[in-house]
């Protein structure tokens, strides 16, 4: 998946409603307002990585103490990548169930104009 402001306004913990809205009026902005807002937006993405690592780190020390994890100089690391990586995974299946429900939502929009202009629908 290809990391994009839209992308990630997707993949974020936000309320779903407000998703909707940041993705329809995006667009719309000007280019100062769309630049000041994809930097909030990939701001939000680093500060829910970093906070995604965190979680990752402290269950990793978990493992260390049971003897399931070493301990190394790459361990950071290597949490950090394979977060990042789970992030990207997880926020690839969002964004495409998103982009379904939006394809979706399309599609049900023109068979009720067609309907309402009682144009005929054809079914194979």
């Amino acid at each position: 998946m290809k990391l994009s402001t839209e992308n990630i306004i997707k993949i974020i913990p936000l309320e779903e409603a407000f998703k909707d809205e940041l993705l329809k009026q995006l667009p719309s902005l000007t280019p100062d307002q769309r630049y000041n807002m994809a930097d909030i937006i990939w701001g939000a993405y680093y500060t829910y990585l970093d906070i995604l690592v965190e979680r990752n780190v402290e269950l990793a020390l978990e493992r260390a103490k049971e003897g399931k994890e070493t301990l190394d100089k790459s361990l950071y690391k290597r949490i950090y990548d394979e977060t990042e990586k789970e992030l990207q995974t997880t926020g690839a299946q969002v964004v495409s169930e998103k982009d379904l429900e939006t394809a979706r939502a399309a599609m049900e929009k023109i068979v009720k104009e067609m309907k309402a202009s009682k144009m005929p629908i054809k079914s194979d």
